[in-house]
């Protein structure tokens, strides 16, 4: 058996070019051209809303640090009291919601 060719390899870009019919092949070329050429995308306002409150949380320090402060001395002095109903009515109320 004799196989003409690149030693028996044909390549995909021809079987492509051969199976396709030639309406589909400018339309895909034209499409192509139409991306390259260069897209215009708009963003919605209140995606531009997001993208700033995103970036004003980057900027903020995950931990209050002046609060972590305040609480740090009150523990140190001994001065820090729990309020234990405001405390137990918190508990209550994360385990009625199912956050606990």
């Amino acid at each position: 058996m004799k196989i003409n060719g690149s030693d028996g390899y044909t390549s995909i870009q021809g079987l492509i070019q051969r199976i396709r019919p030639e309406g589909e092949q400018r339309a895909s070329q034209q499409q192509g051209q139409a991306v390259s050429e260069g897209e215009r995308v708009e963003i919605s306002p209140r995606a531009r809303e997001i993208q700033r409150l995103k970036e004003i949380l980057e900027q903020m320090p995950e931990v209050r640090e002046k609060k972590v402060e305040e609480l740090r001395a009150l523990i140190q002095q001994g001065r820090y009291e729990v309020d234990l109903e405001k405390l137990s009515d918190r508990i209550l109320e994360r385990l009625l919601m199912g956050d606990l």
